[in-house]
């Protein structure tokens, strides 16, 4: 069994800080920059799409982009992409025959590293 007092010894010689930081930017790597944002995307055309553009000062081109919606609207796909470093492009696209306007909402966007 390990003591508090056996991990206190084995911790003096780290750099806790710097450790937390690593960690911090370990879990951001395999996990992902996750952030929730409230999106009204106005009237998609049948077929057509439209974008909107959201700040993350973590987001460099190249950089994967994944967008969860709360709320399900038939019909509409959404993706993400980085557009330039700290911008994050959101598209919603319309896949019917007639216009759709979603609804305000919660979606959950994750910077893929």
């Amino acid at each position: 069994m390990i003591t508090f007092t056996k991990l206190q010894e084995f911790a003096n010689g780290f750099d806790l800080n710097a450790l937390n930081q690593n960690f911090a930017k370990l879990r951001t790597a395999l996990l992902g920059d996750k952030q929730r944002v409230t999106l009204a995307f106005p009237l998609i055309a049948a077929g057509g799409v439209q974008n909107l553009n959201l700040s993350n000062s973590n987001a460099a081109i190249g950089e994967g982009v994944s967008v969860s919606p709360l709320t399900i609207t038939a019909g509409v796909v959404y993706y993400g992409t980085v557009l330039t470093n700290g911008t994050i492009q959101i598209t919603a696209q319309n896949c019917t025959a007639g216009g759709i306007t979603p609804p305000s909402g919660d979606y959950v966007v994750t910077l893929i590293k």
